[in-house]
């Protein structure tokens, strides 16, 4: 995108003031490090500020989850009225709406006076500003604010009411969650038809903290920036995070155009160890992927979570390796070279160097309960697949649980996948040992 382009910055999930609770127990025995981490973590505020500056920007619209918290703490609302002060020297205005994290309650008393460059969309029904863009002309910004944690209404849906020209390109500011995006709670649901039918050209939506772009036909989107600084190793806080730049072109609005604004960087890095048969080998091939990664992320810090993966004669000896070596030893290898940055955990999901067709070939107890799994996972009958699910998953995660020392993930289908993954492992770790005797 041309930076003179007439264009705005969306962004969302700001959650200021968290405080990155995940790395106090990952990195709570370097307390320096853990601090400045914190600090930078911070500065994502300020880098959208650099964007919205640097693309001459004609407003800036933040899609709710502004606070982490309804109580706003009193220091990241003094960071926030700074930055927002940034914007109105250069006559830039900001259109904001508040979520789930950070709702209008009635009664709250802010730590200071917002600037007058900046419109809040109270709660209830949407209300709309027209704004004048030089080189577009008006253009209507509208938007709603959840009043409670736990917005259970289709705020999407009362869009559609919105008067003034309908010929003006419209953009609506609202945090919402899109038929049931998994891993974030059903606040304000919406459907896509939702979105498509209503008079809106350009969605702003926030909640969602993973990064997702939709085209709703020419010059239409809806759109979620994803937050603006990663949280933790989970799947959606890690890779860049920060905004989404957003061309205004006659009759509606350019493809959007991504910026990091991050100022740490959380990644998940999968480590292929196939075919290595030493320890020594196997830890510098960690280190080296971790090295990769850093220098991947350029000047700001990166935090990962590795997970070991392929088939390997030295799974049974990564199995006996007590707590932490692998992690410590990656340190260890790494050396000075992290500087800021660190591996904040390394998860084991090889697999014993084994042929696993002529295992469940075998006969016995073990090799048909490795069929049975087989069979799950072909989805040759869903119904049993069904029943597996509902019977067994729980009972099934704590055992998992017990016998590799790992957690599972969140999320009912993905969670059974992976149990029946953790319990193919036991299983012909148990035939391995068996042959052996």
């Amino acid at each position: 995108m041309n930076s003179h382009q007439p264009n705005f910055i969306h962004a969302a999930d700001l959650h200021l003031g968290a405080p990155l609770h995940s790395l106090g127990a990952k990195l709570g025995h370097h307390s320096d490090k853990l601090a400045e981490l914190r600090r930078l973590a911070s500065r994502s505020l300020n880098n959208l500020v650099d964007v919205a500056l640097e693309r001459q920007s004609a407003f800036v619209v933040m899609s709710g989850d502004v606070y982490d918290t309804a109580d706003r703490e009193v220091s990241s609302q003094l960071s926030f009225d700074r930055a927002l002060r940034r914007l109105q020297e250069a006559d830039i205005r900001v259109f904001v709406v508040h979520g789930n994290h950070d709702p209008i309650v009635d009664g709250f008393s802010g730590a200071t006076r917002l600037p007058e460059n900046v419109h809040v969309f109270g709660s209830g029904e949407p209300s709309l500003v027209v704004v004048d863009v030089a080189g577009v002309g008006r253009v209507k910004v509208a938007g709603v604010s959840f009043s409670t944690q736990s917005e259970a209404n289709n705020l999407v849906s009362r869009f559609s009411d919105i008067s003034v020209d309908r010929s003006l390109p419209t953009i609506g500011v609202v945090h919402a969650n899109v038929e049931g995006t998994t891993g974030h709670d059903p606040y304000a649901p919406c459907s896509k038809d939702d979105l498509e039918t209503s008079p809106v050209g350009y969605w702003a939506l926030g909640h969602v903290h993973k990064r997702t772009v939709t085209p709703m036909g020419p010059g239409r989107w809806w759109a979620y920036p994803g937050n603006l600084q990663g949280r933790s190793t989970k799947p959606a806080e890690c890779g860049a995070k920060g905004v989404l730049s957003v061309g205004m072109i006659p009759g509606g609005f350019a493809e959007p155009e991504f910026v990091a604004c991050d100022s740490v960087r959380f990644l998940r890095l999968a480590i292929d160890v196939t075919d290595v048969d030493d320890l020594g080998e196997m830890i510098r091939d960690v280190a080296d992927g971790a090295s990769e990664a850093i220098a991947a992320g350029g000047n700001r810090p990166v935090l990962m979570a590795i997970e070991l993966v392929g088939r390997t004669p030295l799974r049974s000896r990564i199995r006996a390796l007590a707590p932490g070596t692998l992690l410590d030893q990656c340190r260890e290898e790494l050396g000075e070279s992290l500087g800021l940055s660190d591996v904040l955990g390394i998860r084991d999901s090889t697999l014993p160097d084994a042929d696993l067709a002529e295992l469940s070939r075998r006969t016995g107890l073990l090799p048909e309960v490795l069929r049975f799994i087989e069979r799950i996972e072909s989805g040759d009958d869903p119904d049993l697949e069904d029943q597996m699910d509902d019977l067994l998953t729980d009972s099934l995660d704590s055992v998992i649980v017990d016998a590799l020392g790992t957690e599972t993930m969140a999320g009912s289908a993905r969670r059974f996948r992976e149990l029946l993954e953790a319990s193919r492992q036991i299983l012909v770790d148990e035939l391995l040992e068996a042959m052996v005797d």
